[in-house]
């Protein structure tokens, strides 16, 4: 589990300045992070990383090159890790509306209390810097609050952006005006897309067009998603090729998602994958289902894929969907008596779509029976092709369309 799901805001501890902690910066607090004069110094960088500051805001930063603010211009590299800080609202000036140090390119604040980026007590909910940081290159707000992305717009140039282990929920389309982004961390907060979802905000990739390293590991999505990273690929691959051109001999930016190397062969596979539902309507309209996709009810294939991993109590596996409202029985009767050879043909071929599904694209959640079974019914219907071109003249009906079936499942799972 996350640190940031231990921690509350009210594990915040405020006290009093001493010598050896300081939740507040003075002019003393300063010298001792410089050890001389802050108010006359030419610094490069601020590391409010010791253990003796415990800062609750930044206010009094404004000390730093107040004697010559031209100074400030040399300050390029903030760091502020695990302090207790809420917002960065200080690294703007209030009266100015400009920011306190003109070339800050690197903001370091992990493990700290942020759910806000520039939070202040007239806007309590603002999630970005209210002035354009132009040289702003890397921002890294791990470990904190946050309940969404912050707002890319003040920040053009940033490269690298690390937001995991935060609470960030839906949607991400602040990043589309990260064109320069080259580096994403995202992972371990609280992205829960369902598959549908997933498919259409993963579009938002296209525009980062440079990115080079992805990261979105343990997030609820992950979970019903095992192909995000494929998905995540198609897309970065497909815009990043665009944008380098055909003439280019690079063909890619992009070479890790989540700890996977993005590889030729990786590239190749995430060209190929197609979203489920359409692979699904594909299949269906060569079987002589195009338009009528309701002819196999969803409930219906839930239900199936369930029962095929669920056990009796005497351990076997089921191979038969089992409804509790009744409704398997009237279709068993149905199919028993034999009113309708359509009935009968639809449930078999829906049989054959769902089993072979299973084994080809989660195996282990197959029985061995069926998977086995399946595997002989392929192997066997290849052997004996030329015989099996000859039955289809002579066989009609449901006998048609299970071995047409057969067919073109053996061409799009077994190549």
């Amino acid at each position: 589990m996350s640190s940031n799901r231990r921690r509350r805001l009210t594990d915040r501890k405020v006290g009093s300045n001493t010598t050896n902690e300081f939740y507040s910066l003075t002019i003393e607090a300063l010298d001792k992070l410089v050890g001389s004069d802050v108010t006359q110094q030419k610094l490069e960088s601020l590391e409010f990383n010791e253990k003796c500051f415990r800062l609750l805001s930044l206010d009094g930063i404004d000390f730093v090159g107040v004697a010559n603010p031209t100074l400030r211009a040399a300050v390029t590299t903030i760091s502020l890790q695990e302090n207790q800080l809420v917002t960065l609202a200080e690294l703007v000036h209030p009266l100015t509306n400009r920011p306190l140090f003109p070339n800050l390119s690197h903001v370091f604040a992990p493990s700290n209390f942020i759910q806000f980026l520039c939070c202040t007590q007239k806007d309590m909910l603002r999630n970005a810097w209210p002035a354009t940081l132009h040289n702003l290159v890397e921002l890294d707000l791990s470990d904190n609050f946050l309940d969404s992305i912050p707002d890319c717009t003040n920040m053009p140039k940033i490269r690298r952006l690390r937001l995991s282990k935060n609470r960030i929920r839906p949607p991400w389309k602040q990043l589309k005006l990260a064109r320069e982004l080259e580096e994403l961390d995202l992972s371990d907060n609280l992205l829960d897309w369902t598959e549908a979802e997933f498919l259409l905000e993963v579009k938002v990739l296209r525009e980062l067009r440079v990115l080079r390293s992805l990261k979105l590991a343990h997030n609820p999505f992950c979970q019903t998603m095992p192909d995000y990273v494929l998905f995540c690929l198609k897309e970065l691959a497909t815009a990043q090729v665009l944008f380098l051109g055909a003439g280019s001999k690079t063909k890619y930016f992009i070479n890790n998602i989540d700890g996977n190397e993005c590889n030729d062969a990786m590239h190749d596979r995430a060209m190929s994958i197609k979203q489920p539902d359409r692979k699904r309507r594909e299949f269906l309209a060569k079987v002589g289902y195009r338009g009528n996709i309701r002819l196999i009810d969803s409930n219906k294939e839930k239900r199936y894929l369930k029962s095929v991993v669920r056990k009796k109590p005497n351990g076997e596996e089921k191979t038969e969907y089992d409804d509790d409202d009744g409704e398997n029985f009237e279709d068993e009767k149905e199919l028993a008596t034999g009113l309708a050879s359509k009935a009968d043909t639809e449930a078999s071929l829906y049989k054959l779509i769902m089993l072979a599904d299973l084994c080809a694209q989660n195996p282990s959640a197959a029985t061995p029976a069926i998977s086995m079974m399946l595997k002989c019914v392929f192997f066997f219907f290849f052997s004996f092709s030329s015989f099996f071109s000859v039955v289809l003249h002579f066989f009609g009906g449901k006998h048609h369309k299970i071995l047409e079936l057969l067919s073109i499942f053996c061409s799009q799972h077994y190549d």
